[in-house]
């Protein structure tokens, strides 16, 4: 059976997609979703989208619609703010009683759950194995170089919690929703 173009195959890319690409700072219209699907072969028009996003909000996903001629979508409340998510991924990395390895498996994963949102804001490549990376690559496009062409992590680290912090980067989760 092509789960693509059945009901269920349609939602769960539908949820995952809403998930891994959009916030309040960052919605999707209809007629984006519509275009994301015929990349993908699956056939929709602006009436299925509307049902699939109205069966998700009865299921329990905070999806919130933008109402306007042209409706817009996004992934609601997250458990954490990305604010939030610098301050864990900055405990980890300072923590004493973790080891090295355990804190780049740690960040790493912290780093991966909102990777999309950071690319979008820093016009950033794929992402990188190591946060340092990432935030040498913002660096390099924000122009945070000191003499001697080192890296000022001060700078970016600051810029990026400022940007967390007004909400520019949109709010994250470190869990998955339960499909």
């Amino acid at each position: 059976m092509d789960t693509k173009n059945n009901k269920k195959g349609r939602l769960i890319y539908l949820l995952k997609y809403l998930y891994e690409n959009t916030d309040e700072q960052n919605p999707v219209s209809t007629n984006e979703l519509i275009a994301y699907f015929a990349d993908r072969d699956i056939s929709v028009n602006r009436k299925t989208i509307k049902d699939d996003i109205d069966v998700l909000s009865d299921a329990g996903f905070d999806i919130v619609t933008i109402k306007s001629s042209f409706n817009s979508f996004f992934w609601g409340e997250r458990q954490f703010q990305i604010p939030e998510l610098k301050l864990l991924i900055d405990a980890v990395s300072s923590s004493k009683f973790i080891t090295r390895d355990k804190s780049e498996e740690l960040i790493k994963k912290l780093t991966d759950l909102n990777y999309e949102l950071l690319k979008n804001r820093y016009h950033l490549g794929e992402a990188k194995e190591a946060a340092l990376e990432n935030m040498e690559e913002i660096a390099l496009k924000r122009g945070f170089i000191l003499s001697g062409n080192r890296i000022d992590y001060e700078r970016v680290a600051r810029t990026v919690l400022d940007e967390f912090r007004a909400g520019i980067l949109g709010r994250v989760t470190l869990e998955y929703p339960d499909f």
